[in-house]
């Protein structure tokens, strides 16, 4: 499957790469990503995200501690960033 914005982007594009195109839509905006853990996918695409300067990146997930090690990580790397948990579980629609 192609996309439409960016055909050159493929089954073999890192999140990075995808980051890094939309650049100028991510620097000194907020970007919100949910289900975010040290080992997922989500990290990665925070990491992505805030390699392009954010000024806030507000991350989401079921456990607390999780997201917590995910920002102090983030942090080492990307300081000057306003990071942000939010604790929700969006796997049930009671929570």
């Amino acid at each position: 499957m192609t996309a439409t914005t960016h055909p050159e982007f493929n089954d073999k594009t890192e999140g990075l790469e995808v980051a890094q195109a939309f650049a100028e839509n991510i620097r000194g905006k907020t970007v919100v990503i949910t289900g975010v853990n040290r080992n997922g996918i989500g990290y990665a695409a925070a990491e992505s995200f805030a390699s392009q300067g954010p000024a806030h990146l507000i991350i989401t997930g079921r456990t607390v501690s999780k997201l917590q090690e995910s920002i102090d990580a983030m942090k080492v790397k990307y300081p000057n960033i306003d990071y942000r948990a939010l604790h929700i579980d969006l796997s049930s629609q009671q929570a």
